[in-house]
């Protein structure tokens, strides 16, 4: 009887045991499960983000940040914001706008309600300006609450196809989990629930296709398959299908995570991310849209591939993937390690090779106790947010900076550098650092150097250099700008001042220019010129129907601009320059729309005119046509000019 007794007591022991270690799974799990929501605080003036997040105790919390010159962000202490009477939030907290700009946060309750709270207009914004009170999306939906759901992500807000339209997503806490939507316009009315079914194991994670123009769900099922339904028009979905050919077995509390590509050439949008059982990272991808109604939707697929680089180990297996883009348009995946520390999967830009997992890093404020949660700051690049084990905020930035390697002011005519610094995963060999009249947009530069420093770009990419400019500007302040991938897109920027600009004749400027980009400084070529301001207007001709996108004409007129510098040259005795700038001329006069062999012109997305097949000349065309007709900055065009000019009658014969 004893030894019964004994092990009546052993088993006793050992189901408090394992009822005590499952006790403690369940409460480290929700600490890991923990997401942040960050988001601009619209209502201010100050640059203020706003984190919410939900507490040990079920209440909502709010945190404001201001950010450091160092682009890290200094938080305030958490606000609590508590829950409505008898209930507990269970959700992370999902949080966007309203068309007032005001922010609305939302979260599941542990009545299985969806509840909401909206910034007071009266206020002034910040965490001080929600309402005390908490209302209910729509009530056409009463869910059994007998089920804790696996993931705290079960609630998503997604922009529709109006500016005004928003959709309130989430998931059912009840034993057959179903995915649900409303609608609102204002942010405060809510259209009824739509049940958009299926059997969820993980949370959802839900994308506008913005080319279809429609929204698009993923999520694990309980069956161990990744799921997809699709948006067709209003309230009408598909139903969830299986996603994908060649689908790998997956961690299916892992919610599959969806990001935009921009745009494949086939129109094809979006991109979706698994973490597979076999420690790898799965992806699939659009490869087609149309505003076709097929039986799979408005875009077609590939098939899953595999990206073969290790998955670290993993700090949790619940919705342990993130996902961003960098400031290429590459996609990146992210996840925490058993270490909380911060890893990424990445690619350099859209449709690039991927490159294996690499460290980004932990922080020194304390160690990260949440899933990331990545933000796309001012000018693409992103940051990091997470909670630590002390429940303080903090961030991993990425480092980048530029900044002017000279005193505040800029002599007109002299040196001066630029200096930067980007992560390898943000540099590409076709980055350029461009000159611009301040607060103007990203195509109004008026000088630029590619990151080798030169005006082509070259084979290899730079994050950490430097480039050297002399520029002939007027008096004046302007942005240094670290543009992407041979696009008008800035990402950072600084500022420099000019002085002591020339008062010459604009012709004069104009020839003192084209000495410089020619390399003839002090041969003195407006000694020799004999018409110097109808040589002037023939280049804003030529600027003028550049600007038109008449890239022919604009190419012949700058030929016959070109006739008047080389007669220049002739009587200045510069005659072999003369000799070979005669060439570049006959190629430019003779290019017709029927033939123009000597040039390769794209203008699908920037224009680019190739001459020879190996130099791009209208980079420097776009600068000189910018710093003649938004500065009258005759001497900076002329320098453009002579400078592509010098260029394209060096090349190979």
């Amino acid at each position: 009887m004893k030894n019964i007794e004994k092990i009546t007591e052993m088993k006793m022991n050992l189901t408090a045991c394992v009822l005590f270690i499952s006790l403690f799974s369940i409460v480290s799990l929700s600490v890991n499960e923990r997401r942040l929501s960050v988001i601009e605080d619209r209502l201010t003036t100050s640059n203020i983000l706003l984190a919410f997040a939900t507490d040990t105790n079920g209440a909502l919390e709010c945190a404001e940040g201001q950010r450091s010159s160092d682009y890290s962000w200094k938080w305030g202490n958490w606000l609590n914001l508590g829950s409505p009477s008898g209930v507990k939030f269970i959700s992370n907290p999902a949080a966007s706008y309203t068309p007032s700009n005001a922010t609305a946060v939302y979260l599941l309750g542990s009545n299985g309600k969806l509840h909401f709270t909206v910034q007071n207009l009266g206020e002034v914004g910040g965490c001080r300006a929600f309402s005390p009170s908490y209302k209910i999306v729509s009530t056409n939906v009463s869910p059994s609450t007998t089920e804790t759901l696996t993931g705290m992500d079960s609630v998503s807000v997604v922009k529709g196809k109006k500016d005004s339209l928003y959709n309130v997503f989430y998931r059912t806490p009840s034993n057959r989990s179903e995915l649900y939507v409303s609608e609102t316009r204002d942010g405060i009315n809510f259209s009824n629930w739509t049940n958009l079914g299926g059997d969820l194991l993980s949370d959802a994670t839900v994308i506008f296709n913005t080319f279809s123009g429609y929204l698009e769900c993923y999520a694990s099922f309980k069956d161990g398959k990744l799921y997809r339904t699709w948006q067709y028009e209003g309230t009408d979905w598909a139903k969830w299908r299986v996603h994908g050919d060649g689908q790998p077995d997956v961690i299916s509390t892992t919610r599959p995570v969806a990001h935009l590509m921009s745009q494949t050439v086939f129109n094809g949008m979006v991109e979706v991310f698994a973490l597979g059982t076999d420690g790898l990272v799965h992806h699939i991808w659009q490869t087609t849209c149309d505003k076709v109604k097929n039986p799979w939707g408005y875009c077609t697929w590939g098939v899953w591939e595999k990206i073969h680089s290790k998955v670290p180990s993993l700090g949790t297996q619940v919705n342990a993937l993130a996902i961003s883009n960098n400031i290429h348009l590459g996609n990146e995946v992210f996840l925490l390690d058993s270490y909380s520390r911060l890893w990424h999967l990445w690619q350099l830009e859209i449709s690039g090779k991927w490159n294996g997992w690499d460290l980004v890093g932990s922080s020194s404020a304390g160690k990260m106790a949440s899933l990331p949660l990545i933000v796309n700051m001012d000018g693409g690049w992103w940051t990091s947010f997470f909670v630590t084990a002390d429940n303080k905020i903090v961030s991993v930035t990425q480092n980048h900076s530029i900044y002017v390697n000279q005193s505040a002011m800029v002599n007109f005519g002299k040196n001066w550098t630029a200096v930067w610094t980007v992560p390898v995963d943000e540099a590409t060999n076709k980055d350029w650092i461009g000159v611009f009249p301040s607060a103007t947009s990203d195509d109004s530069y008026v000088d630029f150097r590619y990151v080798q420093g030169t005006q082509n770009p070259r084979k290899d990419p730079v994050p950490v250099g430097k480039v050297t400019f002399r520029s002939f500007l007027p008096d004046g302040v302007y942005d240094v700008r670290y543009m992407v991938n041979r696009k008008y897109i800035s990402v950072m920027q600084t500022s420099m001042q000019t002085h002591n600009m020339t008062h010459d004749k604009e012709w004069v400027q104009l020839y003192n220019g084209l000495e410089v980009g020619l390399g003839k400084e002090g041969a003195n070529l407006s000694a020799c010129v004999q018409d110097g301001n109808a040589t002037v207007q023939t280049f804003k001709l030529a600027f003028d129907a550049f600007e038109n996108r008449e890239i022919i004409k604009g190419l012949q007129l700058f030929g016959k601009a070109l006739k008047d510098v080389q007669v220049t040259l002739v009587q200045c005795e510069e005659t072999t320059i003369a000799e070979r700038l005669g060439k570049f001329i006959k190629d430019l006069v003779e290019c017709t729309e029927g033939s123009c062999t000597k040039f390769v012109i794209d203008i699908a997305e920037e224009i680019l005119v190739v001459y020879e097949d190996i130099y791009e000349i209208f980079g420097d065309i776009k600068a000189a046509n910018n710093a003649l007709g938004l500065l009258k900055a005759y001497q900076q065009s002329g320098l453009c000019i002579g400078r592509v000019v010098g260029a394209c009658i060096s090349l190979p014969s």
